[in-house]
């Protein structure tokens, strides 16, 4: 839009990439000034780590499975292609003893993913966040709002099992990390990325690479000056998803057992701190 507008205004070629550069992702404008994401809630600090209880009204459904979900042991992990061959797909067997689950044959297995505890230590190391601290979501200024995640949480548990620090980094999200970045050469490389003439050379830059927000502001990455509140973070970055795997056990054979058959994608993650790969 903005392009051809300022064309059609008469603007010159640079004036139109500064307004289309500053433009929001939800299409407004924004005068040259760059806004910090408006909260409905934030993250209070507690002083200790009682026990996280958000009643049922209270809870967002799209991410109910925080709030219901046991724990389950792993018993079989295997690889079910030979030797070298191409790729990998693993043979999964999940115990449901204790779990107080069952299953029909045929039916889905919802997985709750967490994320690599090198990613988690990069977006805390950035952040100074302290993993062991605790916080419990409060509205802002009245605001109402739904738990998303069980709270009161520690700040581990947060970016461990409840946020997409992991998952690629879309346009508008980039974006919106734009007012975070303390660093002007660091802000001068996003904000050249998210250019529309650039459109190719951010996915070439990031979503090719599987560039997450781990990747991206970790010690030494391209936005390592970024200053996000973490009560900011749980507005900028999306929740982890459930992975839904149709089961392939039959529950008249294995009642306590339930297993699933996975394709494998692999692609370079973020490298422990703590000296891991």
């Amino acid at each position: 839009l903005w392009p051809a507008m300022l064309s059609a205004m008469g603007a010159s070629e640079s004036e139109s990439r500064q307004r289309t550069a500053s433009t929001e992702s939800n299409g407004r404008g924004r005068s040259g000034s760059l806004h910090r994401v408006t909260l409905t809630y934030a993250a209070e600090p507690c002083a200790c780590a009682p026990a996280a209880d958000v009643p049922p009204d209270q809870q967002v459904s799209s991410t109910r499975h925080y709030f219901t979900s046991p724990k389950a042991h792993i018993s079989v992990n295997r690889e079910l292609r030979p030797g070298n061959a191409s790729g990998s797909t693993r043979h999964i067997e999940v115990e449901l003893a204790g779990t107080g689950l069952e299953y029909q044959t045929a039916d889905t297995l919802c997985v709750l993913p967490e994320n690599e505890t090198g990613a988690v230590l990069a977006v805390a190391s950035t952040l100074a966040y302290d993993l062991d601290s605790y916080v419990r979501l409060v509205p802002v200024q009245g605001q109402r709002f739904k738990n998303s995640f069980p709270s009161p949480c520690s700040v581990r548990d947060i970016l461990s099992k409840y946020l997409d620090i992991q998952g690629i980094v879309r346009h508008g999200a980039a974006e919106r990390l734009l007012p975070y970045i303390s660093q002007p050469s660091q802000a001068q490389w996003l904000q050249n990325l998210l250019l529309p003439t650039n459109r190719g050379l951010f996915k070439k830059t990031i979503e090719d690479r599987f560039r997450c927000l781990a990747d991206l502001i970790a010690p030494g990455a391209e936005l390592s000056s970024a200053n996000i509140p973490l009560s900011d973070l749980l507005h900028l970055v999306p929740h982890l998803q459930p992975r839904y795997y149709t089961i392939s056990s039959s529950n008249l054979s294995f009642p306590d057992v339930v297993s699933i058959t996975v394709s494998v994608t692999a692609f370079a993650v973020t490298p422990d701190l703590q000296g891991g790969a």
